[in-house]
């Protein structure tokens, strides 16, 4: 049981630091931009360490895909499964977006200092972002590429509206 039975936790750590910059944010001296980087910084590690174990495995020798899938609704003979699908294209895409990421988060400390309470909410928002990238990285079928594809639509909205939309 290697670290590639973990990949999963890639696209997991930025979705959980959605919300703890939600919620925990505005006590933090950063906004939550701390957890952001922290969340970023862990998801390029776990993606480096599978990436490596892919590569130095058995399916990258024989050209094979790792994948694992679990049923999540089955309806007769029907199944919606999810999982996660690791080729050599995920891993190079899981570290290319955790790493950049990585080091937009670090230079958004700095840049979005000024910013006030509104850090917070897009720090939250640059976390689920990284979740939908990361997750379409790695996603194993179409309905799982079509909701990350949707949350990174979303939060590119949410972003793109970041200095026009003010709360009241």
């Amino acid at each position: 049981m290697g670290i590639l039975d973990y990949v999963w936790l890639v696209p997991l750590v930025p979705v959980v630091c959605f919300v703890l910059a939600g919620l925990f944010g505005k006590k933090t001296p950063q906004g939550g931009g701390y957890i952001a980087v922290a969340g970023a910084a862990i998801a390029f590690i776990i993606a480096a360490l599978a990436s490596i174990d892919y590569w130095t495995s058995d399916y990258w020798a024989n050209n094979q895909a790792y994948t694992v899938d679990m049923t999540w609704m089955m309806v007769g003979t029907f199944e919606i499964n999810f999982g996660v699908y690791i080729d050599s294209l995920s891993c190079i895409m899981m570290l290319f977006a955790s790493f950049i990421s990585t080091l937009i988060f670090i230079y958004s400390i700095g840049y979005m200092d000024d910013q006030g309470e509104k850090k917070t909410r897009y720090y939250a928002e640059v976390s689920l972002f990284l979740t939908g990238m990361l997750g379409l990285a790695v996603s194993s079928n179409y309905l799982e590429m079509f909701v990350f594809w949707e949350n990174m639509g979303l939060c590119s909205y949410l972003l793109i509206g970041f200095w026009s939309f003010t709360h009241p």
